[in-house]
């Protein structure tokens, strides 16, 4: 009696999969087809960019994508729809040949452009800017930027703008009482941190503009500031050749070290970590601990380095100097793998090593 009740629950479960069969194989046959309509626009041509930093693949629908030829990632796109594209190749000074049949060829350039999309300020009188600007940052979500400049000796004016419009959202005149040099949202965007050449770095509301906080200990102009990922810690660099670690729990210095013989330009703090990135005049641009101990110097900085700055997520470092060349580096393995050099020719910017 056991064995035939068994059976029977075996064979009801065995219709109900039977019965569940054709949806399985109905969603197969949709894999199927979706497979096939995206491989019916495959790409149809790729060629490397003449510094074999980019691979550029041309899609049946005259749709060309660039690749990171180190990574993998996307870098950017150009659309040539209802042109009948077949091939394409790479000339010198960032151009690329669309080849069509027969005798159709056309040369295009393999970059996209830029476009002026908005200006802030006159240049004139009339400007809404005291004197110079020379500090920008934008939030974290790109809505907002922060600029931040003034009338040496006479004040600093910190300003924030609304991205899509150009329109003012806050405006803070006499931020410091010496020139700003230097701007930062912090990570949720709910305050800016700024740097003097009065020697001071402060902490800023971005909604109403009040000062949270005045962090007193440079010897010279502050002429960088970077939050640590969870907006309690502070680092600040300036021409005193010092870096300056703040608590912002209750305004004090938590560390200062040195050991440049030259200005300390730029900090970052790389990822969600505590060591930081810094530019010097003393031809360097170096990975530290938050003590101060070194970690690693980046290669070939031959000259007096003015800024740096550092992916998000920490990966990739990019610096700039008085030689006029921009370097990128693999932050982990201290490798270089780009230098813009300055060239008329835009196709012979990036260089790889």
């Amino acid at each position: 009696m056991k064995n035939a009740e068994d059976n029977l629950t075996a064979a009801i479960k065995a219709q109900e999969q039977a019965g569940k069969l054709p949806d399985v194989l109905e969603s197969t046959v949709d894999f199927a087809k979706a497979r096939s309509a995206a491989f019916s626009q495959d790409w149809i041509d790729a060629v490397y960019s003449v510094d074999q930093s980019l691979v550029f693949t041309l899609r049946i629908d005259g749709g060309i994508q660039a690749w990171s030829a180190i990574n993998g990632q996307r870098a950017h796109a150009l659309s040539f729809s209802g042109r009948l594209i077949k091939n394409i190749r790479v000339l010198s000074q960032g151009r690329l040949v669309l080849a069509g049949t027969g005798s159709d060829i056309e040369v295009v350039d393999a970059y996209p452009s830029w476009s002026l999309a908005r200006t802030i300020g006159t240049g004139g009188e009339e400007s809404k800017f005291e004197d110079r600007v020379i500090a920008l940052d934008f939030s974290a979500d790109g809505k907002k930027l922060a600029t931040g400049g003034g009338f040496p000796s006479r004040g600093g004016e910190l300003y924030v703008w609304n991205v899509e419009d150009g329109s003012e959202a806050l405006r803070i005149p006499q931020a410091h009482s010496d020139t700003v040099s230097a701007l930062k949202f912090s990570p949720d965007g709910s305050k800016i941190a700024s740097g003097g050449t009065d020697r001071f770095a402060r902490i800023f509301e971005t909604e109403r503009g009040k000062e949270l906080r005045s962090l007193e200990g440079h010897t010279g102009h502050v002429l960088g500031v970077s939050w640590q990922r969870n907006g309690r810690v502070l680092a600040s660099v300036g021409a005193d050749k010092a870096v300056k670690i703040w608590n912002l729990t209750n305004g004090e210095q938590k560390k200062s070290f040195s050991g440049f013989s030259k200005e300390v330009t730029s900090v970052h703090f790389l990822g969600i970590g505590t060591q930081l990135l810094l530019s010097a005049g003393d031809n360097v641009v170096k990975i530290v601990k938050e003590d101060g101990g070194e970690v690693r110097k980046l290669p070939q900085t031959a000259s007096y380095m003015h800024s740096s700055d550092v992916t998000p997520d920490g990966k990739f470092a990019v610096a700039g100097g008085f030689d006029g060349v921009l370097r990128v580096w693999d932050v982990n393995s201290g490798k270089i793998l780009y230098q813009f050099k300055p060239s008329k020719a835009a196709g012979n910017l990036a260089n790889k090593n």
